[in-house]
C-alpha cells in the first residue's frame, strides 16, 4: 500500500498567531508513527509543511505523488486558519496568503481515497482561545504492539476504501470558531488524540487472540465531540462526513 500523510500547519503571524498549531503538529506526528496510529514511516510516508506552503505547491506536490509515487491513499491533516466562503466551502489558508478550498482538494485527489482532518475556524477572521491544563497525551502501554502487524492491519482497511472517496472530519460546524490553546494545542485535536489513546486501551483490554481490532475515525471523533462541546461551553461542535466510519484511525494487531 503506497500511502502518504501530509501535515499542514499555518500558525499565522503576530496579528493572528495560533500558539497551539505547533503542538498539534507534533502530537499528530507522534500519534501516526506509533503502531496503533498505523505505523507511518516518518522518512518515506510523512511530509510536513510547517508555515512553508502555498496552494500551488500543495497542488503540484499531490499531483506528483499520485503520478510518480502511485499513492493509493492520502491522509491530510490541517491545523491553522480557515473559514467558509459564500458557497459554504471550507477554505484552508496557507502561510503565503493563498487558499485551498476543500472542493479543490477533492478534485485533486478525485481518483484516490483521501481523508481530511481540519482543525480550523469555519467563519471569517476570528481567533478563539481556551484553557486546558497540560497533561500527557499518550499513555505507555505495558502490552507490546508490533508496528509491522499494526501497519498491515491498517493497510488492509485502507485497501477496502473505494477509489475516489473523500472523508472529512472538522473541528467545528460551519459558522463556528475553533478553540486554540498554548498548552496542549487545538481543543479538537487534543481531544481527538486523547480519545484515540483511550480507544487503544479499550481495544487492548478486549483484545482477541486472532484477528485485528480497529477503531474508525468516526468512532474516535464521536467520542471526542462531547468533551469539545463541554470545554468550549457549547460554542464548538465538531462534525464529520457519514462515510468516515470506514476510515481506520486506531489499530491493534
Amino acid at each position: 500500500m503506497n500511502r502518504k500523510l501530509i501535515l499542514i500547519a499555518n500558525e499565522g503571524d503576530e496579528r493572528d498567531y495560533l500558539p497551539g498549531v505547533s503542538i498539534d503538529m507534533k502530537n499528530y506526528h507522534d500519534f501516526f508513527i506509533r503502531p496503533e496510529g498505523g505505523a507511518w514511516n516518518e522518512d518515506k510516508e510523512i511530509h510536513s509543511f510547517i508555515d512553508t506552503l502555498s496552494a500551488t505547491f500543495l497542488h503540484d506536490y499531490i499531483m506528483m505523488e499520485i503520478e510518480f509515487q502511485k499513492i493509493e491513499y492520502f491522509m491530510i491533516v490541517f491545523c491553522g486558519h480557515g473559514y467558509v466562503n459564500a458557497n459554504n466551502d471550507t477554505v484552508l489558508c496557507m502561510k503565503d496568503g493563498s487558499e485551498v478550498t476543500v472542493s479543490q482538494l477533492k478534485t485533486w485527489v478525485r481518483y484516490t481515497p483521501c481523508t481530511l482532518i481540519a482543525d480550523c475556524c469555519r467563519v471569517k477572521d476570528i481567533i478563539d482561545s481556551a484553557q486546558i491544563i497540560e497533561e500527557s497525551l499518550f499513555s505507555d502501554s505495558s502490552v507490546h504492539l508490533d508496528g509491522e502487524a499494526c501497519k498491515l492491519a491498517y493497510n488492509r482497511c485502507l485497501g477496502l476504501l473505494p477509489s475516489g472517496t473523500f472523508y472529512e472530519a472538522y473541528s467545528t460546524r460551519i459558522g463556528e470558531t475553533a478553540g486554540d490553546t498554548d498548552t496542549v494545542g487545538g481543543v479538537y485535536s487534543y481531544n481527538l488524540l486523547k480519545r484515540a489513546d483511550e480507544e487503544k486501551q479499550r481495544l487492548l483490554a478486549g483484545r482477541l487472540q486472532n484477528g485485528d481490532n480497529v477503531a474508525s475515525l468516526a468512532q474516535v471523533h464521536d467520542e471526542a465531540c462531547p468533551e469539545v462541546v463541554k470545554m468550549r461551553t457549547g460554542r464548538q461542535h465538531p462534525c464529520r462526513s457519514e462515510n468516515s466510519d470506514r476510515v481506520p484511525f486506531v489499530v491493534i494487531a
